[in-house]
């Protein structure tokens, strides 16, 4: 006689990160063992549900403000969210991100149902909310309390809510983001990948990609450039992104006359094309969970100079697997992006180690495994 599947409900946005993850790791849960239906909600919910119905996850949109509170609409899709568990004999609840996060606690602990709350980035944290981080977090001080496991991605994150007594220890739990090998692989060929960014193959190219938003701090970078061009003049820069600080980054770079060393280009999809074109990949960010475009970068063999941010000293041990900086420290981020250009035996050995660190800790089947061990002990509770 089989073993009853686990009846597993996601409820999660449906752009960026959280969605990403989500789809990640949806896909690839065991369906011998789990059941997997997704309630997608915010911007985008038609469309990413369809794309997850089309790869065989049951999915439903609910509208939902993703950048507010807002009460009238906030209740009526948690409302229509509760009639949904009721309906639904579901054995776990999942959420991705603060709200969604809230609402499976919420509506698990009147349903006595399982919920698991996985908290991507620290709101709670005056540096990325300012005035509003201690609305949060007594709002995820009363989270806890409704009960529920708390997954972080980062051991930093897990020991910032303990120690600001968010949540008990016993209560949170960590599970490192995962990268497919397969997927991000060996490098494209270099010629073809810089003739697809409008780069010159014949020098070296430096990149960065994230949000133009002030805690990816884009500026830093863009002050570095021009620190590394004083020195190495036939370095490249390469900046994917869009974002609220587009116009500043514009205005930057046409102060700095880096209007010819700088591409300035939209987020690109297809990233293992993007990073092959890469000798060096840069991360500037002023805080961070645990960032899924520098394992990214690692898993492609190249160099990385990154802050030394939250989660990210633990994928990056300095001078092992890439080179840490200090958030805010221009002229030291341009000092390793000088010392790594000029030597491209230690770009390949950092490279190749960085490879190997996320084969070692950082795969996406270490994490589906992580998740699936979790969501086997809560369903037998």
């Amino acid at each position: 006689m089989s073993e009853k599947k686990i009846r597993l409900l996601s409820v999660t946005k449906s752009t960026g990160g959280l969605a990403q993850y989500n789809r990640r790791l949806c896909t690839r849960l065991d369906p011998q063992r789990f059941e997997v239906e997704v309630i997608c909600l915010s911007e985008n919910n038609t469309v990413y549900a369809a794309e997850l119905n089309a790869l065989g996850i049951h999915a439903i949109p609910m509208d939902m403000d993703r950048y507010r509170l807002n009460p009238a609409q906030d209740l009526k899709m948690a409302w229509r969210l509760w009639r949904h568990i009721r309906q639904n004999p579901y054995d776990i609840l999942l959420g991705h991100g603060s709200k969604a996060g809230f609402l499976v606690r919420l509506l698990g602990r009147l349903a006595r149902i399982p919920a698991v709350y996985r908290l991507a980035s620290m709101s709670f944290v005056t540096q990325t909310q300012g005035r509003k981080a201690l609305f949060y977090a007594q709002i995820e001080r009363l989270g806890a309390l409704l009960g529920g496991q708390i997954v972080t991605v980062a051991d930093a994150t897990r020991h910032e809510l303990v120690r600001r007594r968010i949540a008990p220890a016993r209560q949170t739990s960590v599970i490192h983001t995962g990268i497919d090998l397969l997927e991000f692989g060996p490098p494209l060929d270099r010629t073809l990948a810089c003739n697809a960014l409008g780069l010159d193959p014949a020098y070296p190219v430096v990149g960065w990609a994230a949000r133009l938003a002030p805690q990816k701090a884009p500026l830093d970078y863009v002050r570095a450039a021009a620190l590394v061009v004083e020195q190495l003049p036939a370095a490249q820069f390469f900046l994917a992104g869009e974002g609220a600080l587009e116009t500043d980054v514009r205005a930057l770079i046409e102060t700095l006359g880096l209007g010819k060393k700088i591409i300035l280009a939209p987020w690109q999809k297809n990233m293992p094309a993007m990073l092959s074109a890469f000798d060096v990949y840069v991360q500037t960010a002023h805080w961070e969970g645990l960032p899924q475009a520098v394992l990214e970068a690692m898993a492609m063999r190249r160099a990385v100079v990154v802050t030394s941010v939250d989660g990210t000293p633990e994928i990056v041990r300095h001078d092992m697997d890439g080179l840490l900086v200090e958030p805010g420290d221009v002229v030291g981020l341009a000092s390793h992006i000088i010392s790594l250009l000029g030597d491209e035996s230690r770009r390949a050995t950092l490279g190749t180690a960085a490879r190997t660190r996320i084969e070692a800790q950082f795969t996406v089947e270490r994490m589906v495994a992580q998740w699936e061990q979790l969501l086997g002990d809560l369903a037998q509770h």
